[in-house]
């Protein structure tokens, strides 16, 4: 229902036509591209516009509205948790499943992509920890150790292992959904989290090691609003692998207007580990929709059949074949799309690109890979439109009664007819034009990059074929899951 509103949309042209035109549109954008794309728009150092010297929007960053808006999250993590721990089991009369899988993970990755990175202003986590921070301030306790140094070898690794265990959660686990289990894996993380603030400091283990900081500070580079300073003390435009090596002073947030997804086009090395994160939040979702179609269910029982090792490992692990054979698939689904993005980067380098530099593959491969955001992030918008559409259309219903007793606190009803404002039609219409814009516009960046790296116009416009392959096969991969049949 979340994915289709219930209803069925047949191509009205042939499937191979489809993806044939989304290819192409994709290699037309990069000809206009190359040849009509003004110079201004060919750097890496994009003009910003400074809003913080208006009124309106110095009112909007100001600390008393900021803290407001952390007061308010930091409330209904707590109503959520004890929701999730206390309230009906049933998770659809449970506001739980809905605020921790749709609102906080899917709603907040439109708000960081398409408005700009409001995690970085109202992590819970964070403000959980300067409520303890100020309380021990308060009692006159004074610390007696510092903070150790994030260690640099380990990147953003830790945040690696929290996507990977939440896309298990959300794509293997068949009690995602259960309030209980909700309940305590937000115990556990939450711990987890303040923890490592603790031990590391908190700005450099939410840049590096907290999950969502990591992933809503790359969706954030994508978006129009850029907060140069943020209350972690940290431009929250700065890579998320970066390790601070000095505090910034804490002032008020200073706000600037961009062009979409040039944020994207800062100029910093990323490390292994981060580029490892971007491609792992590309391929989850891909994987998402790959196991949700026939194929998949084909596949998954054809390896059934054809061995024992499913059923040997779900009966030592208490889980069906089908669940073994997916957590194998999910650990091993990213490659698909680091390996041929490795290849087009050493196919780059062989072309003559960033020969100035003094590891070529490494500078390439580094600097290549924010390009692919705009493609994950219109992917990820494209996929969870239908869902979050449907959620929020119930959720004045869990908000009235966020424990499901049957007792609403107040009378808050859904809209009866979701359809007049977003049916099977028009969210196609919507997630055809998320998807070909996401993959024109890594056109564009790459391009821009392949221009800074190189020396001579020409050999900068050869480098990018390999890549524009990828982006090609990537789009039509992406269309094609979203023509299959929903098993």
């Amino acid at each position: 229902m979340a994915h289709g509103f219930g209803q069925r949309l047949d191509l009205p042209i042939p499937l191979w036509l489809w993806l044939a035109a989304a290819g192409m549109t994709v290699v037309t954008s990069f000809a206009l591209v190359i040849d009509f794309l003004p110079a201004v728009l060919e750097r890496t150092n994009y003009p910003r516009l400074a809003l913080s010297r208006w009124r309106p929007f110095r009112l909007l960053t100001h600390w008393a509205v900021i803290t407001c808006l952390r007061s308010v999250v930091l409330a209904l993590s707590f109503v959520t948790l004890a929701a999730a721990l206390y309230g009906n089991p049933e998770p659809e009369h449970n506001i739980a499943p809905a605020m921790v899988w749709v609102v906080a993970w899917v709603g907040l990755t439109f708000a960081c992509a398409l408005v700009g990175n409001l995690w970085a202003v109202c992590n819970p986590f964070a403000t959980l920890y300067d409520i303890g921070a100020w309380c021990i301030r308060l009692a006159g306790i004074t610390a007696t150790t510092v903070a150790r140094p994030y260690p640099a070898w380990l990147g953003t690794w830790p945040a690696v292992v929290g996507l990977y265990a939440l896309a298990y959660c959300e794509h293997v686990t068949t009690s995602a959904a259960q309030p209980r289990h909700i309940g305590v894996a937000m115990l556990i993380y939450s711990v987890f989290t303040l923890a490592g603030m603790t031990v590391f400091g908190r700005a450099p283990w939410l840049r590096n090691a907290e999950t969502f900081s990591v992933a809503f500070a790359l969706f954030g580079r994508f978006a129009p609003f850029d907060c140069r300073r943020a209350l972690d003390g940290s431009a929250a435009s700065l890579g998320a692998d970066q390790v601070a090596s000095a505090a910034v002073p804490q002032a008020a947030t200073e706000l600037y207007l961009r062009a979409p997804a040039v944020g994207l086009l800062d100029d910093q090395h990323v490390s292994p580990s981060l580029l490892y994160f971007v491609l792992l939040l590309l391929s989850s979702v891909t994987f998402d929709g790959f196991v949700e179609t026939s194929t998949w269910r084909q596949l998954a029982a054809g390896i059934e059949h054809a061995s024992a090792w499913p059923n040997e490992f779900g009966a030592a692990l208490g889980q069906s074949p089908e669940q073994v054979i997916k957590t194998v698939a999910l650990i091993g689904f990213p490659l698909l799309f680091v390996l041929p993005y490795v290849l087009s980067c050493a196919a780059m380098v062989s072309a003559g690109i960033a020969r100035r530099e003094r590891h070529p593959f490494q500078t390439c491969i580094s600097r290549f890979v924010l390009t692919l955001m705009p493609i994950a992030i219109a992917y990820h918008l494209s996929h969870y439109l239908t869902l979050l559409y449907a959620t929020l259309h119930q959720l004045p219903t869990l908000l009235a009664d966020p424990f499901g007793t049957g007792k609403p606190l107040f009378d808050l009803a859904p809209v009866d007819d979701m359809g007049q404002v977003m049916n099977v039609h028009s969210s196609w219409t919507v997630i055809i034009l998320l998807i070909i814009a996401g993959h024109v516009l890594a056109v564009y960046l790459a391009h821009v990059v392949a221009l800074d790296l190189s020396d001579k116009r020409g050999v900068a416009i050869r480098s990018q074929l390999p890549l524009l392959a990828i982006m090609v096969v990537y789009t039509m991969v992406s269309l094609w899951l979203l023509a299959q049949p929903i098993m």
